[in-house]
C-alpha cells in the first residue's frame, strides 16, 4: 500500500510476501514468482529484477536473473555487500542475485527452509541488530540440551551454541556477534526433533 502526503492510500503491488530495502532506499518486494523493485528516485517506477511475473517454475541458475523462474517467493533480503537473497519457497531454495543484471549463481539447495516460517520458533525482535530472544516449543518432551545453529545463505554455520531445554521448551537469548547484515536461518535441534526458521540482521 502507498500512503501519500495528501492522506490518500492506494495499492502499488499486490500479493507481496516480503520486502527488502537497498542502500539507496529503493524497495524490493517478493511477489509470487518474482522480485520487483520500486524505484524511489525514479518516481515509483516498478521493474522486475528477478523471476518472471506470474510465471512459476524452477530454472535460471547461471543465467540472467530476469530470465530465471521462481515459485511462491516468500521473502527477500540484502547482505552487507548488497547481494540480494530470495527465499524461493516452493522450490525450497535460497536464490542469490549479486547485483541486478548479472547471472544467478548456483542456488543453495537447503531443503524446505524457505517454504514457511516454523511456528514452533519465535524470534524477537526480527529483524534485529544481532541480539535476539528465542522461544521454541518442540513436540519432543525432553530436558536434554538443545543445539542452536545460525546458518548463512551459503549454507555455512556461522554460530553455534547449546542451551537448556525444559520439557521441550527453550527460552534463550542469542548473541552471534560479528555477523554481517543479511538473512539467516536459525536451527534448533533437541533429541530427534529439529525446527528451523529465518531471521534478518540489520545493524
Amino acid at each position: 500500500m502507498k500512503y501519500n502526503t495528501s492522506g490518500i492510500i492506494s495499492t502499488v503491488v499486490a500479493g507481496v510476501g516480503g520486502l527488502a530495502i537497498d542502500g539507496a532506499g529503493n524497495i524490493f518486494v517478493a511477489v509470487r514468482a518474482s522480485v520487483q523493485k520500486i524505484d524511489i528516485s525514479g518516481g515509483g517506477a516498478i521493474t522486475t529484477v528477478a523471476g518472471i511475473v506470474d510465471s512459476f517454475g524452477f530454472s535460471g541458475d547461471g543465467g540472467p536473473a530476469t530470465a530465471a523462474k521462481l515459485s511462491e517467493v516468500q521473502d527477500a533480503a540484502f547482505d552487507a555487500s548488497g547481494n540480494l537473497y530470495i527465499a524461493d519457497g516452493a522450490n525450497s531454495r535460497i536464490r542469490m542475485v549479486p547485483r541486478v543484471g548479472v547471472p544467478f549463481p548456483t542456488s543453495t539447495g537447503i531443503p524446505q527452509v524457505a517454504r514457511t516460517t516454523d511456528n514452533r520458533i519465535s524470534i524477537l525482535p526480527n529483524p534485529n541488530k544481532g541480539v535476539f530472544n528465542v522461544a521454541c516449543s518442540l513436540n519432543t518432551r525432553t530436558d536434554e540440551n538443545a543445539s542452536v545453529e545460525v546458518i548463512d545463505m551459503q549454507g555455512l554455520v556461522v554460530y553455534s551454541t547449546t542451551t537448556a531445554a525444559q520439557n521441550g521448551n527453550i527460552n534463550t537469548q542469542i548473541k552471534p556477534g560479528g555477523i554481517a547484515n543479511g538473512m539467516y536461518l536459525l536451527t534448533i535441534t533437541c533429541g530427534t526433533e529439529t525446527a528451523t526458521t529465518r531471521f534478518v540482521i540489520v545493524k
